[in-house]
């Protein structure tokens, strides 16, 4: 891990504020340029594509990133949508086709959901990153692999290892170099930059340039209290529509975000002490009593955690 007072990092124009994340980017340059497999693990909307484009543009490597996700690949043809075939391999194989491997050459083949794949392509792709090499469909000697291989995958390898979704041997190949890109929920002290940069980027996102280029003084701390289940995929969204629904006005305003839920676990910065005290208590019992951890999960200060436990802790001894 990083030392624990961590500089800002920047990386392909994103700031990172919070540990966490500093730790992202961190690895992203710790393992660009290996020949070693990296997984990328995080919840929907956190930016495992982008990371994974931002590890590929470090790495150096000259050709392109080929990026595609298991669920799009019909089960019968991906194998050879990811090896290849030579003409003749099977019905309807009229001629040779580049798999996928082949097309990112001299670049980086990015896998997301993996786990989705039937076991018998698994067990070829753990013979590729064992052997650096594969054999397409109908092929009569192997192929060296060429690319970097980045992996993406939603939850925790060992869970899908427990439910049987993911063969052992490649679990244990691959779960070494691993990227953890943790929830918007657990960096909330970057929303307030984030709703920034993504209401600037409106304009050319869009394709409307009359909108506000700024927020009104209330919405920042509503975004940091709402709850993303999309993550930074919902808020840049979120942002989005609302910076349309505000087109020709000076700034955006609270009522511009229609359905935004207010998330109950997070730190209430206008809310009732007691309300304040409740989200703490309930902080602190995720991270075993951490403060540090239970701050940086609420996105506020390490003091204003201490000071209430310690104040709740006076009036119990009163």
């Amino acid at each position: 891990m990083l030392p624990s007072m961590v500089q800002p990092a920047v990386l392909a124009g994103v700031v990172a504020i919070s540990a966490a994340m500093a730790e992202v980017l961190h690895r992203v340059r710790q393992f660009a340029a290996a020949r070693t497999p990296v997984v990328l693990v995080g919840e929907t909307g956190t930016g495992k594509s982008f990371f994974a484009a931002s590890m590929h543009r470090e790495s150096g490597r000259p050709g392109p990133l080929v990026d595609v996700t298991a669920g799009e690949l019909r089960p019968e043809l991906a194998r050879a949508d990811i090896f290849g075939h030579e003409r003749g391999a099977f019905t309807g194989a009229v001629a040779r086709r580049a798999g996928l491997l082949e097309q990112a050459q001299n670049g980086t083949f990015l896998l997301d959901d993996f786990h989705l794949l039937d076991a018998d392509v698994q067990a070829a792709l753990l013979r590729a990153v064992d052997a650096r090499s594969y054999r397409p469909l109908g092929a009569q000697r192997d192929v060296p692999l060429g690319c970097g291989l980045e992996f993406g995958v939603s939850r925790d390898l060992n869970a899908l290892l427990s439910e049987r979704k993911l063969l052992p041997d490649l679990r244990y190949r691959l779960g070494y170099c691993v990227i953890h890109i943790p929830p918007l929920e657990e960096r909330r002290e970057e929303i307030a930059p984030l709703a920034r940069l993504f209401l600037a980027q409106c304009p050319d996102d869009s394709g409307v340039p009359d909108g506000p280029a700024q927020f009104a003084p209330d919405v920042i701390p509503m975004l940091q209290d709402a709850a993303y289940p999309g993550n930074l995929r919902e808020l840049k969204g979120r942002i989005r529509a609302a910076y349309l629904l505000a087109r020709g006005e000076p700034e955006l305003r609270t009522a511009h975000f229609e359905g935004l839920r207010q998330d109950p676990q997070v730190f209430p910065r206008r809310g009732k002490r007691a309300d304040q005290l409740r989200v703490v208590e309930w902080a602190l019992a995720r991270t075993a009593g951490r403060v540090g951890a239970a701050a940086r999960l609420l996105g506020v200060s390490r003091n204003t955690v201490s000071a209430l436990r310690s104040s709740h802790a006076r009036s119990q001894s009163d």
